[in-house]
């Protein structure tokens, strides 16, 4: 990201540099006026997603992995 970029782009390259972890704590911030079993149900999507994705990022391209 580049200080000179506008408003939107730094949010969209602060977003994508998260891997979209800022997503469960805005729902789970944001949501305390929820019932507690549908916020504990949305969480639990929102967490399963984000294993899933992880999984996927593990399996496909391991970043731990050294370049030679």
């Amino acid at each position: 990201s580049n200080i000179l970029l506008p408003l939107q782009y730094k949010i969209a390259a602060s977003w994508g540099s998260h891997e979209g972890s800022m997503l469960l704590w805005i729902v789970a911030l944001f949501s305390q006026a929820l019932a507690a079993g549908f916020r504990v149900r949305v969480l639990a999507i929102l967490l399963l997603l984000q294993v899933t994705f992880l999984g996927f990022l593990l399996s496909s391209s391991n970043p731990f992995l050294r370049l030679l």
